[in-house]
């Protein structure tokens, strides 16, 4: 879902804008600049990780498949919970949908 504006403009570059231009403190961009990731940073990193053992195209970004996220796990030590498992697919769906969009334009 695209929210814009009047001006055309996404609320985040409303918001840069309203700080750079007129030189307000934007409360969004103040939490996001204040977010502690500290808890997730270990999952970020395996998700990075993860992502270098995807299939290669020469089209769009292939998903990450399971059985090969599996042997990679077994064959390195990592053990993830079904939750982890799930945020990693999850975190996988929204930078692929992220790219296609980014395309469509």
């Amino acid at each position: 879902m695209d929210i814009r504006n009047s001006k055309g403009n996404k609320p985040r570059t409303a918001h840069k804008m309203q700080e750079s231009k007129f030189g307000k403190k934007s409360e969004l961009l103040e939490k996001e600049r204040n977010l502690d990731t500290s808890d997730v940073r270990d999952l970020i990193s395996t998700f990075w990780e993860l992502s270098s053992i995807r299939k290669q195209s020469t089209g769009r970004m292939c998903p990450l498949d399971p059985l090969v996220l599996k042997a990679h796990m077994e064959l390195s030590g990592l053990v993830i919970t079904k939750w982890e498992y799930k945020v990693l697919m999850s975190m996988d769906y929204t930078l692929r949908s992220a790219l296609i969009d980014k395309e469509e334009k």
